[in-house]
């Protein structure tokens, strides 16, 4: 069973779900003027796939910068930890992208969400975390045992 670290959020259709691993080994708590609680958890959200003319994988991720407030920052406070697998909600128009010069002097970006629902899905080390990471992917879509393909 999740743990899920939320205010209660509408399901629209402007509403994505992601899984990813938390990357900050120190989650950063500030408050509001008004007292609420917000808590910063970074998000590595990755893919693979295999091109056709290669026999290796490639890799692409993104990072995510999360905000949780309120009761449900306290609680992810507590448990998350770097490595954990998250899934990450938030509607779309919380969504914020950001371009900056790194110290290298390259150009790069970063997604903001301004306000997000995490749900624990597996602490780093668990067997629900092991496997997870080891699901390798095969270039095709799944199989559906759904005969209606929507």
């Amino acid at each position: 069973m999740a743990t899920q670290y939320s205010v209660h959020m509408r399901n629209t259709m402007s509403d994505v779900k992601v899984f990813g691993r938390v990357t900050n080994n120190e989650l950063s708590t500030r408050f509001t003027p008004a007292g609420a609680q917000v808590l910063n958890v970074n998000v590595a959200v990755s893919r693979s796939w295999k091109p056709q003319d290669s026999e290796e994988y490639k890799t692409k991720t993104a990072f995510l910068s999360c905000a949780v407030w309120a009761e449900a920052a306290e609680r992810a406070a507590a448990s998350l930890h770097k490595g954990d697998v998250v899934i990450v909600e938030f509607s779309i128009a919380d969504l914020e992208a950001q371009s900056y010069t790194a110290q290298d002097g390259t150009a790069r970006a970063s997604l903001k969400v301004g306000r997000a629902s995490v749900q624990l899905f597996a602490h780093a080390g668990s067997a629900g975390a092991a496997e997870f990471a080891e699901e390798e992917p095969t270039g095709e879509p799944a199989p559906s045992a759904d005969p209606i393909p929507f």
